[in-house]
């Protein structure tokens, strides 16, 4: 598709749109709910009432969705962490120890492992695709369990909560969604992000020094890491060290984070846009939806998407996921998902937005993210037209995920631009 035409200012749409906005206070939404709210905690719940209420306030009736959330067992999580280090160990050993043909058999083996992150990477969407199905067969399976009564742990809940507009005409049924839950990394994403890099490009200089030690040993029977045996083994070290770090702290997650940020300014979007298209009129049917469970694998859109799907097929569906709105400017939407052969997010929408945030005076970026990891991922892997609001955080996940950390200017950004969007929808395209 084309790129957007650069749009001048458009002083009546800004007019219109600041008048209809000025009353709005998304920020109160997030000042109301600035607790931890780990999925299936009674603070999770505490939040899906304060939701329902404010959606009765605006004259809707909340629907509620419950469902049991699987216990997450500290050994699965830990088992890749160990795997890497596992074949760091090998490989080394394979350098330094092993000899004769087996030497080659067993280096042949561990370059495969890369060479199947590399496919995994390229086809990301595929495992991620599974991972969401296998999570609601989880879903599917305690249930089945708790039901037969053969269930003996700890039950919790999480709970999606929706409301829809419905208008008399309509061709499209856009789903506009966030999460309410949170949760907290031991490490900042500051130090997650240098831990990544650092292992990342330690780990790429590892594999291609094992590679072509032996292309060499092959080849001319040189060995190239007895010359440099302590450079090979730093670069090993400082890989498995830094990988495994950030694995093993995402498995101990806890409950301190307020999720400011990550999601309740979405949430609190939601909540006003749900009461601007009372006065609006968008010819579009909406539905408003915060799922639960999303920071710990999306379990609650998987649940809503296989719940709802057959009803999906009759319909135009479109969906929108506010994840992440109020810290860094400016205001971003992901254009494509992946780093290679990247899946471009819907175009049209895209354009769409582009177009409004440069009549408004908005300054708004598109961005590219490598995977679709948020609420919007079911529909996006099946296949229907989906884009992400999400705008960088260096906050995220950690315990100044707070409410005076959220960007207001941010928020009142993303509300008027979904203003915009609504007074153009209120002919049928």
């Amino acid at each position: 598709m084309v790129e957007a035409e650069n749009y001048t200012e458009d002083p009546d749409l800004i007019q219109r749109v600041n008048e209809i906005c000025k009353e709005r206070q998304p920020f109160k939404h997030i000042q109301a709910m600035d607790y931890p709210r780990m999925a299936g905690s009674p603070e999770s719940d505490q939040a899906v009432e304060y939701i329902a209420n404010v959606f009765k306030d605006y004259g809707y009736t909340p629907v509620i969705e419950e469902f049991f959330l699987p216990e997450h067992h500290l050994l699965p999580k830990l088992l890749l962490p160990l795997l890497i280090i596992t074949w760091g160990i090998l490989s080394c050993l394979n350098v330094f120890l092993s000899s004769g043909i087996g030497e080659y058999i067993i280096a042949f083996l561990i370059l495969l492992v890369p060479i199947l992150v590399l496919v995994v990477i390229f086809k990301l969407e595929i495992f991620f695709k599974k991972m969401i199905d296998g999570n609601y067969k989880k879903i599917q399976k305690l249930t089945k369990l708790i039901e037969n009564g053969e269930y003996k742990g700890a039950i919790k809940k999480g709970k999606n909560i929706y409301v829809e507009y419905v208008p008399e005409e309509y061709n499209t049924h856009l789903y506009i969604t966030a999460h309410h839950d949170s949760t907290t990394l031991k490490l900042s994403m500051k130090v997650i992000r240098l831990c990544m890099v650092v292992g990342f490009l330690s780990g790429i200089i590892y594999i291609s020094i094992f590679l072509i030690h032996y292309l060499l040993k092959l080849a001319s029977g040189f060995d190239l890491v007895s010359k440099n045996p302590i450079f090979f083994i730093v670069l090993l070290g400082i890989f498995l060290i830094s990988l495994s770090f950030v694995l093993i702290s995402r498995a101990f997650r806890t409950n301190k984070s307020h999720g400011a940020i990550d999601n309740l300014t979405g949430t609190s979007v939601i909540l006003e846009l749900a009461n601007l298209v009372k006065l609006l009129k968008p010819k579009l049917k909406i539905t408003f939806i915060a799922f639960a469970a999303e920071e710990v694998g999306l379990f609650g859109s998987a649940y809503h998407y296989n719940t709802h799907k057959e009803s999906f097929e009759s319909e135009k569906i479109h969906i929108v996921s506010i994840d992440m709105v109020g810290e860094i400017p400016p205001l971003s939407f992901v254009k494509k998902i992946k780093p290679f052969l990247g899946i471009p997010m819907d175009l049209t929408f895209n354009d769409q937005i582009k177009k409004l945030a440069q009549r408004l005076g908005i300054d708004l970026k598109f961005r590219k993210f490598i995977y679709p990891g948020s609420d919007f991922a079911c529909w996006f892997l099946n296949g229907y037209p989906a884009n992400w609001v999400m705008t960088p955080s260096k906050y995220i996940h950690s315990e100044q995920d707070i409410a005076q950390n959220v960007n207001q200017d941010l928020l009142v950004a993303c509300l008027k631009l979904f203003t915009a969007y609504f007074l153009e929808h209120k002919d049928i395209n």
